[in-house]
């Protein structure tokens, strides 16, 4: 009977390891989507007062870096603090432009807003979608033009 030794295989796990922790290392979307090195922007039109006033109806032009390959981006609101948020919209139509992906989510009253907000991006390169949040917010509705 021959034994094997385990050694080899410990090797390549370290191996395997490493390389993955390299990787993940050189991925900034991993510390968060907020974070500036990672690409996604979320600029509302119109946009956020500097008292934090979500005025609707509003457009959100999600721009995502097109390495993440971002399937889906959905809208989430609820109270601020709180982890239970509704999904109020959701874009899964992208448009290339560049080294972008863009999803647009048009957002046409405060039904459904709470005073956070948050963009989800869903991409099938990570088990989570990768998050960014606007709190606390006041959705008020733009009176119409005359």
């Amino acid at each position: 009977m021959q034994v094997r030794s385990w050694k080899p295989l410990a090797i390549v796990a370290i191996i395997i390891a490493s390389a993955t922790l390299a990787l993940a290392q050189n991925e900034p979307c991993l510390t968060g989507a907020e974070n500036p090195d990672c690409g996604i922007k979320a600029p509302f039109n119109p946009p956020l007062s500097d008292e934090k006033i979500f005025q609707v109806p509003n457009e959100i032009v999600v721009e995502v870096p097109a390495r993440l390959k971002a399937t889906k981006v959905t809208v989430t609101s609820g109270a601020a603090g709180s982890q239970n948020l509704q999904q109020i919209a959701e874009s899964t139509k992208p448009k290339k432009a560049g080294h972008n992906t863009i999803f647009t989510i048009a957002i046409p009253s405060c039904t459904g807003i709470g005073s956070a907000l948050q963009v989800n991006v869903y991409s099938p390169k990570y088990p989570y979608p990768l998050t960014d949040s606007f709190q606390p917010i006041t959705c008020k509705q733009q009176a119409a033009p005359q």
